[in-house]
Formats: structure tokens, C-alpha cells, sequence
């Protein structure tokens, strides 16, 4: 059987990609502070070890999905890039590979910020869950948890009507193991084993040379997103291809520039 998949959605800025790192248990995801720097969904298949106190219990194993942040994509008087595209033409593309992850997905993690309290943003997501009938398989993992002192704050996400939040935090670790334990047995206990795929084949080149695209033809799918803004593809992102009976991990990266570009 396929593994189980889990999608984190959320608008931007919530601690999403740091989310999607803490359960890699690596830096996958590009993280930083700038909204928009997450394009494309970037999955990992990671291994979710059982609760300490179970002496018989064994790892269960999942795909995740960091989505782009839904509602801002490109920072404040950055809307257009060092040679004048327009980046919220990118907009439509990014909200489609996030309700695609979002469809495609047994549980949805709707990431929120504990300090910054529920906002409209939170609120228009939470409505579109609902509406669209996923609101069964979303859990509100309140993030940016760091002590004890933030819990009072969470729980005022139960307003959203998705139910009572998740806590933590992925930066500190807070309430790391109870998260981790919650994922495990939301994780179906018949979810098999990954093994990596035989190849793992890299793209690479310069920027708008057609890395993208030449990704999606061979999986034969709108994987990841393909744009003439020179730059679009920021996170390393890994694509499942199925050839025959073999199968390989396809590797988008992001564009080469000239050093000089870089200034």
C-alpha cells in the first residue's frame, strides 16, 4: 500500500517549513521569515517513532508536504524580482499545488501562531477546510508554543471549529514528543515500510532553461510549478517517477546564476 500522506498548510509565516523540518528531522525546507519563499510543495518521507512507554510498539512511516503559505506570495514592496517580473503571477500556480497536496492528503496539519493569535487570514482558510468537506481530516497544530505560558493563547484556535488544537514548537522542541506521539497514532499501523527508489537523478542548469519542465514531463504530471520568472523554483524539490517496474526520486533545484547576479 502507499503511505499514509500529511499536508502542512497555513498562511505564511507560521512556522510551516520549520514544522515540516522538526518531523524530517533535517532542513529540508528552506525557512525564513520573508513571505513567499516557499513555491513549490516539497515532500519527504519520514519515520514517526512509536510512544517510549510502548514496549512492542513499532515506527510508522508517512509522507509529508510543506505547502506555500496561502494568502501572501511575495513580500511587502517586493512584489516584482531584480529584473521587473511580476511575482503574483505566480499566485494561481501556488494556490493550485497547495489544493492539490491539500486533496490528495490523509491528514492535513493547518498550521497557526500561538503569539499571534487567530487572524482573518486563519479564519478564511479554516471556512475554505470546511466548505471544500476536508474539515474531518484537519487537525490546528498550533505552533511558536514555547513554554507553558503560550498554551492560554492556543486553545483560542478552537474558535476556528476544526477542533482543539494541537501544541508545540518546532523551533524550541516544546511539547515535541506529546506532537510526535499525537502524528504516530494518526499514522495507519498497516503503512509499510519506504525504501528509497534505486536512482535519484538531479537537475540542474540555469534559470529558465526548463528544469521544471523537463520534471514535469517525466512524471507526466504538473508536479512542480513552471513559470517564465526567471527564479521560481527555490526549494530542492524530490518527484517520485515511475518508469516500468523501476521507480526514481527526480530532483528539481533551483537555478544557476552568475555569481555576479548574486549582488
Amino acid at each position: 500500500m502507499s503511505l499514509p500522506r500529511i499536508a502542512i498548510v497555513g498562511r505564511p509565516n507560521v512556522g510551516k517549513s520549520s514544522l515540516f523540518n522538526r518531523l524530517a528531522g533535517a532542513r529540508v525546507s528552506i525557512v525564513d521569515p520573508t513571505p513567499g519563499v516557499t513555491r513549490d510543495t516539497v515532500s519527504r518521507f519520514v519515520e514517526i517513532r512509536p510512544p517510549a512507554e510502548l514496549e512492542d510498539g513499532v515506527s510508522r512511516y508517512a509522507e509529508i508536504v510543506d505547502t506555500g503559505g496561502y494568502g501572501v506570495y511575495a513580500a511587502e514592496g517586493a512584489r516584482f524580482d531584480d529584473v521587473g517580473a511580476d511575482l503574483s503571477t505566480l499566485t494561481r500556480h501556488i494556490e493550485s499545488q497547495i489544493e492539490r497536496a491539500a486533496e490528495e492528503s490523509d491528514l492535513i496539519l493547518f498550521v497557526v501562531d500561538a503569539q499571534a493569535g487567530p487572524t482573518r487570514l486563519d479564519e478564511t482558510i479554516a471556512g475554505m477546510l470546511r466548505t471544500a468537506g476536508r474539515a474531518d481530516k484537519v487537525v490546528v497544530v498550533a505552533n511558536k508554543v514555547d513554554s507553558d505560558s503560550w498554551e492560554a493563547d492556543a486553545m483560542e484556535f478552537a474558535a476556528l471549529g476544526l477542533g482543539i488544537p494541537e501544541i508545540t514548537s518546532a523551533k524550541s522542541g516544546f511539547k515535541k514528543r506529546i506532537f510526535f506521539e499525537f502524528i504516530w497514532n494518526r499514522i495507519d499501523p498497516a503503512s509499510a515500510l519506504h525504501v528509497d527508489p534505486e536512482i535519484k537523478l538531479a537537475i540542474v542548469g540555469r534559470r529558465n532553461a526548463g528544469k521544471s519542465t523537463l520534471v514535469n514531463a517525466m512524471a507526466g504530471d504538473e508536479r512542480v510549478i513552471t513559470s517564465e520568472i526567471a527564479g521560481t523554483t527555490r526549494d530542492a524539490v524530490d518527484v517520485q517517477v515511475e518508469i516500468g517496474a523501476r521507480s526514481l526520486t527526480v530532483i528539481d533545484t533551483a537555478g544557476i546564476r552568475k555569481k555576479k547576479s548574486w549582488s
